[in-house]
């Protein structure tokens, strides 16, 4: 997820590009905000990445 936060500043200027404008700007409540979104987002790719990997690993 690092490295998708680091892609999408070097390659746009929206999304998670905010996590980096609200650190310069000290726009804490944006940032606060992105980092909850970023970490929510991580967990449940995560989550997905487990389930379809129990569900694999049980037929073979």
């Amino acid at each position: 997820m690092i490295g998708a936060i680091v892609g999408e500043k070097i390659g746009s200027d929206k999304v998670l590009a905010t996590i980096v404008d609200a650190t310069f700007n000290y726009w804490s409540d944006r940032l606060d905000a992105a980092i909850v979104l970023s970490s929510l987002l991580s967990f449940g790719f995560f989550m997905t990445v487990v389930a379809a990997e129990r569900w694999s690993v049980r037929y073979f």
